[in-house]
């Protein structure tokens, strides 16, 4: 039986999926990559602003794990019925002098977005799904990116350019 399974796992393996088209050029992928990070830093932003109420550990100086978190309230704006939407940001200042931040924004426990940030500098962000409300504008734009150079903006995959460091 086990023998089966494997033979049976090994075809469907062969089987070839058709995968989207990388797109390789240089503009539009740097583009897609900074509306992508746009995108998330204003979700992020507008989510903290509509929570004015948020805890954080940070009382007394020298802590190395400072975290933050709050929740969204209902505004006339965004009136929210039954949604819980809650925001977090966890920083880390590590001995060797970097700083690792994460961020995450959940929408009744699923995740909408979650991003890390190395010394400021994003290593990778998802972004996953709109907030319901708002006329599939916030975000407009969903997807994911990988500082080694990948990124998804809605349905289209780019490459980014390689930069040679010094």
């Amino acid at each position: 039986m086990k023998l089966l399974l494997f033979f049976i796992c090994l075809l469907l393996s062969n089987v070839t999926v058709a995968q989207a088209q990388l797109i390789t050029d240089p503009q539009q992928a740097l583009a897609a990559r900074d509306t992508l990070l746009h995108e998330a830093d204003h979700l992020l932003h507008f989510v903290q602003q509509a929570s004015p109420l948020y805890q954080t550990n940070a009382v007394g100086k020298g802590k190395r794990r400072v975290a933050g978190q709050g929740q969204m309230l209902s505004t006339p704006a965004y009136p929210l019925d039954k949604l819980l939407i809650q925001w977090k940001q966890v920083t880390r200042y590590r001995r060797n002098g970097r700083v690792q931040q994460v961020r995450q924004v959940t929408l009744n426990g699923k995740l909408i977005l979650r991003q890390e940030l190395l010394n400021g500098r994003t290593i990778w962000v998802v972004l996953t799904r709109p907030l319901p409300g708002t006329q599939e504008k916030m975000p407009r734009h969903l997807g994911s990116y990988l500082a080694s150079g990948f990124v998804t903006l809605d349905t289209k995959r780019y490459v980014l350019p390689r930069v040679e460091q010094p």
